[in-house]
């Protein structure tokens, strides 16, 4: 029996885009079904794939793990980023990109490791990875590139294992507390939103992580688990800042720990020293960053931090960012 002819409808942009992302992985299922190099002819490639397909339920479902197959075994090439590579340090996020995925570690209280569901999406976000032009056609394990390690953004808890010569050091209770309360919030393997602002100078992600619409930030905050943190340069460090970043919101949150004494702000037992504090004690560094003052728009030299209250505090790596954005030099 004749099968009846389907009218030719014209493709709409979007299924056209779609054609045109699935072509590899198809192509690369054809080779696979026909048993060598696919045809030289994209429409006879089409044909014997489509001929020599299963018709089967479990047909079908063979094929989809064939193509899955190629999917994870498929490197990404140097090309394949080059239009979204950043260099680690510079952060020139001006609009939030958000990356769907799941949570893979929880290193400390304001560290995480991230899974991305989509390497296309990623592709598209300031935490592309970034390689060199001399790499070739060297490519990237799929797995490692959509593994991303994330400092979570306008924060800072109590270090868990800061390296200082010697070995490690810890804040103690209340680093293991911050950890113990993450990880409690973003399970291991469940599935959270991260709104990537490109790299530090260490390589991670900066980024807000939201679980089922929550911010998680605001929680350690509100908890006086953490300590308000904003590092304001690059790129992003504009009037968009103070949206993008929540910054009335987690000054607030912040506000609300210190007025309640609750965790590190504990009149008894809290912390003597903040997170950042900490560190440039152990590593034996001193304060490099001016400080802002988020309510009165005053500037002050990194020595002089404790002039600003700890939930009014806004960093700046370089004094003309901070006059930029409208604050004044104190006198």
């Amino acid at each position: 029996m004749k099968r009846p002819e389907v009218p030719a409808t014209q493709p709409t942009e979007s299924a056209v885009q779609y054609s045109s992302m699935l072509r590899p992985f198809y192509f690369a299922g054809a080779k696979h079904l026909t048993g060598g190099a696919p045809h030289s002819n994209p429409q006879i490639r089409s044909h014997i794939a489509f001929q020599k397909a299963p018709r089967s339920l479990l047909g079908l479902l063979v094929m989809s793990l064939a193509l899955l197959t190629q999917l994870q075994l498929q490197p990404v090439h140097a090309s394949s980023w080059a239009s979204r590579c950043q260099e680690p340090g510079n952060l020139v996020q001006t609009h939030e990109v958000r990356l769907q995925g799941y949570i893979a570690k929880v290193s400390d209280g304001d560290t995480i490791h991230f899974m991305v569901d989509s390497l296309a999406a990623l592709a598209q976000a300031p935490s592309a990875p970034c390689l060199d032009s001399s790499a070739g056609q060297s490519g990237v394990d799929i797995q490692s590139a959509r593994r991303l390690k994330v400092r979570m953004t306008g924060i800072d808890t109590p270090e868990l294992h800061l390296p200082v010569p010697g070995g490690v050091a810890s804040q103690g209770y209340w680093a293991e507390a911050a950890q113990v309360r993450l990880a409690a919030l973003l399970p291991i393997n469940s599935r959270a939103e991260l709104i990537d602002y490109g790299k530090d100078h260490y390589g991670r992600t900066l980024g807000r992580v939201l679980s089922n619409g929550r911010d998680v930030h605001l929680t350690l905050l509100k908890e006086g688990l953490a300590a308000l943190y904003l590092i304001c340069t690059g790129a992003s460090c504009n009037e968009e800042f103070y949206k993008n970043q929540r910054v009335e919101q987690y000054a607030r949150a912040c506000q609300y720990a210190v007025d309640h004494q609750v965790g590190i702000f504990s009149e008894r037992g809290g912390l003597d020293e903040l997170p950042f504090e900490f560190r440039l004690r152990k590593q034996n560094r001193i304060a490099d960053k001016w400080v802002g003052n988020l309510k009165t728009k005053q500037l002050h030299a990194p020595e002089d931090y404790k002039q600003v209250p700890v939930c009014d505090r806004i960093f700046f790596p370089a004094k003309d960012e901070a006059i930029a954005l409208g604050y004044t030099p104190a006198s």
